[in-house]
């Protein structure tokens, strides 16, 4: 599921920039203006999702957006019942998408820059860029893949963990199977590269 910019198409939302424009905001200061009028209306909680998912660009996928947000996507519900009834969202398709890209644009130019960054790191720790988000394994496989990106052999994770060497297989396997890697050096070199063995 990758980041789409403005102007980038997406299944769900349509294109109206190319490029931010020359003073790096991504939409004109009146869309700007009517959409922080609107979002001062709503609650924190669904502001916070609306922004989250305007800085992502993504179609709204629930699971991943309720997990950048520290939440369940039960916990989100009220959050998306507002911003559906507000107009604000609509559902399409069996997913949730921003009204108008114009809005989604303006929504996210209203998050100052240094969060939207934040926001994309984060994004990026989780999984982005088409990797499932970490929040998908369970505890035991975080520990062992934590174990893995530092080198250690089926044994030595089977020891550190209290656990039979066959169960670190079966794990070790599972999250084979979970981040599409070919083999343990790629999931170790993953886990390095996207900070999930820190």
């Amino acid at each position: 599921m990758p980041m789409e910019p403005c102007g980038q198409q997406a299944a769900v939302v349509t294109p109206i920039r190319q490029t931010p424009q020359e003073d790096g905001r991504l939409a004109n200061k009146a869309e700007t203006d009517l959409v922080d009028a609107r979002l001062q209306d709503l609650s924190g909680p669904c502001r916070q999702m609306l922004c989250t998912a305007a800085v992502l660009g993504l179609r709204l996928d629930l699971d991943v957006l309720a997990e950048m947000l520290g939440q369940t996507a039960a916990a989100l519900l009220p959050a998306w019942e507002e911003a559906l009834a507000r107009g604000l969202l609509v559902a399409s398709g069996g997913e949730l998408a921003f009204a108008h890209e114009p809005l989604r644009c303006a929504v996210a130019d209203s998050v100052p820059p240094a969060v939207r960054d934040a926001v994309r790191r984060q994004y990026e720790r989780l999984g982005g860029a088409g990797q499932r988000p970490l929040g998908k394994i369970t505890n035991r496989e975080r520990a062992a893949l934590s174990l893995v990106a530092r080198g250690h052999s089926n044994q030595q994770i089977a020891r550190a963990l209290g656990i039979s060497e066959h169960a670190v297989k079966r794990h070790v396997s599972n999250m084979l199977i979970k981040f599409d890697c070919a083999n343990r050096t790629e999931l170790a070199l993953l886990a390095i590269r996207r900070r999930w063995a820190e």
